[in-house]
């Protein structure tokens, strides 16, 4: 069995070897998006932080906004005291310190693994800058794994760059981001973890590993990424295995490395799940160990006319699509038309075309309905429903908190059936 440290290894060199001819444009329009969408941030990166992603005071710039931007910031600033030796690691010695270090000991992840290149960078550049380049760093991680899946679709690499900037150009991405929620960073898994899935079936089954490690990341970020990621996996998993068919690819090899990387991405991933049931008795005699009341999910569920007010504020803010991705479902009912009339005289790959193209169009509208909650079709009735159907969703305050997975409106490959 090959080792773990191998198979990260090949999997980050075949990343860069895929964007090396593309890295700099990428960054590029990473970084001009960056700027219009964050300004006046990058005006003042040296010096302060994001607290909210609604500019209403004009350039305002004020001193220690109570926010999650302080929260998540203290997070990071202790593991870079850990690295320093400051502190003892695994220990908050500061908060809620009643005279005894030793008692402040916390087995917990303290927002890893981006918590390393923030401790890491800030004793060259300062907290702050590194607070932000972090931030800056998931959007370009996010956009390279959104361009690598949606390179699988298209041989035109402009193409497959247009549709990786709309990705990361979600309105709910930089509403957590800016205001300083884990999910800003850690949407940058579930693309990840498409390209690693598409990797699997089409390539070698080892890259479940990696399947299964990012969802590990993806629960020591954002319990709810973790949440939504792990309810998707199978999905990506079929629709990558459909598509590679369609493509020419061999029956037996797809549903053998399906079937095996299946095995190993559940398998690593599992150590997700125990690290969940070991926090699980931190907060079991609390309200967040149950199922939510109906009255707070009502709290959290936008008007459905939320989905497309560009202005809006609060819950109105993060349940904004955007008229971008009208366009986009659009485009894809087009291209559904165009494959099935191109493929007309191969029944396999037409049927194949027409399963994997629809997933786009259902899973936005599927994803913008349950992100408004209670006020979704259906109302209560299809929230207990869901409740039932899939019982850790009881746990879900936030229902807009499902739009973490618009990064993966790529997925699926091109075919080449590696042995």
């Amino acid at each position: 069995m090959a080792p773990v440290s191998q198979i990260a290894g090949a999997f980050f060199i075949s990343a860069v070897n895929t964007v090396k001819k593309n890295i700099l444009l990428a960054s590029g329009l990473v970084l001009i998006l960056w700027s219009v969408f964050a300004w006046p941030l990058p005006a003042v990166v040296h010096r302060g932080i994001p607290s909210s992603s609604q500019n209403i005071e004009l350039n305002a710039q004020r001193s220690l906004i109570p926010g999650d931007h302080l929260q998540l910031y203290y997070s990071f600033w202790l593991v870079s005291q850990m690295v320093k030796g400051e502190i003892p690691w695994f220990q908050n010695s500061y908060e809620f310190n009643v005279g005894s270090d030793a008692a402040r000991r916390e087995w917990r992840h303290f927002y890893l693994p981006f918590s390393i290149p923030f401790s890491l960078l800030s004793f060259v550049i300062g907290p702050v800058i590194a607070w932000n380049l972090v931030g800056l760093g998931s959007l370009l991680l996010s956009y390279l794994f959104a361009f690598l899946v949606y390179r699988s679709f298209t041989d035109d690499p402009l193409v497959a760059h247009a549709a990786a900037l709309v990705s990361i150009a979600i309105p709910y991405r930089w509403v957590n981001l800016l205001g300083g929620s884990p999910a800003g960073f850690a949407m940058l898994w579930p693309a990840a973890m498409a390209w690693a899935i598409d990797l699997t079936v089409r390539r070698r089954a080892w890259y479940g590993c990696l399947v299964g490690m990012i969802l590990v990341f993806c629960r020591f970020t954002d319990v709810h990424v973790f949440f939504f990621a792990a309810l998707a996996t199978p999905m990506i998993f079929v629709i990558c295995a459909l598509n590679t068919l369609g493509r020419g690819g061999s029956v037996r090899r797809v549903l053998v490395r399906g079937a095996l990387g299946s095995a190993l991405a559940g398998a690593v991933g599992s150590l997700a799940l125990l690290y969940s049931w070991i926090r699980s008795h931190a907060v079991a005699a609390s309200n967040l160990s149950g199922a939510r009341e109906l009255s707070e999910v009502a709290l959290a569920s936008p008007p459905a006319t939320a989905l497309l007010h560009w202005r809006g504020s609060g819950l109105v803010s993060h349940a904004y699509v955007g008229y971008a991705m009208l366009v986009v479902v659009l485009l894809l009912l087009t291209g559904i038309v165009m494959v099935a009339g191109r493929l007309r005289d191969n029944r396999r790959d037409r049927i194949t075309a027409l399963v994997v193209a629809s997933f786009f169009p259902l899973f936005l509208v599927a994803a913008a309905d349950l992100s408004l909650g209670i006020n979704g079709i259906g109302g209560e009735t299809k929230w207990r429903w869901l409740c039932r159907l899939i019982p850790p969703y009881g746990q879900v305050r936030q229902p807009t908190k499902i739009l973490c997975l618009f990064p993966l409106l790529g997925g699926g490959g091109r075919g080449d059936d590696a042995a």
